[in-house]
């Protein structure tokens, strides 16, 4: 099975988030037990809904290739915060990924209730042509 790259896919969004002003502090791509997925750190000065009180220090932005999307805060504890999911496919396209985040760093809104989109092992053409369109 040819499995796309998604650095490149992930990297549109970064450039996305930077158009709205949303910096990207830090990124890690990776591949782990076969499982594509991504990190990206925002600059906490873009967030204004970043919560002090609660010790919340910046937003982490998730991607992987069975939940999609996601955004949890870091805490200054070294934990993190629940995690809160796009919920409408794995890999929107890159406007809508960046949108979605640009929301997230003014308003928090709830998890989404099920489960993964996918499962790593499954074979899906459209998530690799969505991949591949952004191939580095």
């Amino acid at each position: 099975m040819n499995r796309t790259d998604h650095t490149g896919y992930i990297q549109a969004v970064t450039t996305r988030l930077d158009e709205e002003e949303v910096r990207v502090t830090a990124t890690r791509i990776g591949t782990t037990e076969g499982l594509r997925w991504a990190e990206l750190d925002l600059e906490p000065e873009d967030c204004p809904r970043l919560n002090e009180d609660r010790r919340e220090e910046h937003y982490v932005v998730s991607w992987d290739e069975e939940a999609g999307w996601g955004i949890c805060a870091q805490m200054a504890s070294g934990r993190r915060s629940e995690v809160y999911e796009h919920g409408l496919q794995v890999a929107p396209p890159v406007e809508t990924a960046a949108l979605w985040v640009l929301g997230h760093t003014l308003e928090f809104y709830p998890p989404r209730p099920d489960g993964p989109f996918r499962a790593r092992e499954e074979h899906t053409p459209a998530l690799e042509e969505r991949l591949a369109a952004h191939t580095v």
